[in-house]
């Protein structure tokens, strides 16, 4: 599939595909890997987190569940920086698992950059947890990794 292809079936703009193939030819060139990207988007967050909180300064309150302040977090996300559509998440006794459709990623660096590698290379487990955290105060973990199952990225956030 060609980039006009990907443009026009994940509605993408100038920025997903400057990210996406900025992060697979990085890759592909060997100066970086899934485990540098996780030791770097935690800084990169901080950033992010500030101008979120500056942007939506009551968007969560204490009179929501932890499901509703979790869900406007993503919705926050999706709005700012447009990865993909609504994923499913399911809140089950300290865990959230979040479900992404594969092809619909705007910022993979395999099905939008063209990068061809051998496992994943996804900011979104541990960019999702950062914002989690400190938009909400909380302390979960990626306890199980990004895995592709049945055309959707899986990965679960665990408190400590």
């Amino acid at each position: 599939m060609n980039i006009v292809d990907k443009v026009v079936e994940r509605k993408l703009t100038g920025i997903h595909i400057l990210v996406a193939t900025f992060l697979g030819k990085m890759a592909e060139h060997g100066y970086l890997n899934q485990g540098a990207l996780n030791l770097v988007i935690p800084e990169v967050t901080k950033n992010l987190v500030e101008y979120l909180k500056f942007k939506y300064p009551t968007a969560i309150n204490d009179n929501m569940s932890e499901e509703e302040k979790i869900k406007k977090v993503m919705e926050i996300l999706i709005s700012e920086l447009d990865p993909f559509p609504q994923p499913l998440i399911s809140l089950k006794n300290d865990k959230i698992d979040i479900a992404i459709e594969t092809n619909k990623c705007k910022f993979c660096p395999i099905g939008v950059g063209g990068a061809e590698l051998p496992g994943t290379l996804c900011m979104f487990p541990e960019l999702i947890k950062q914002i989690i955290n400190s938009m909400l105060n909380e302390s979960y973990e990626v306890s199980i990794p990004l895995t592709k199952v049945k055309g959707r990225c899986l990965f679960e956030l665990k408190k400590k």
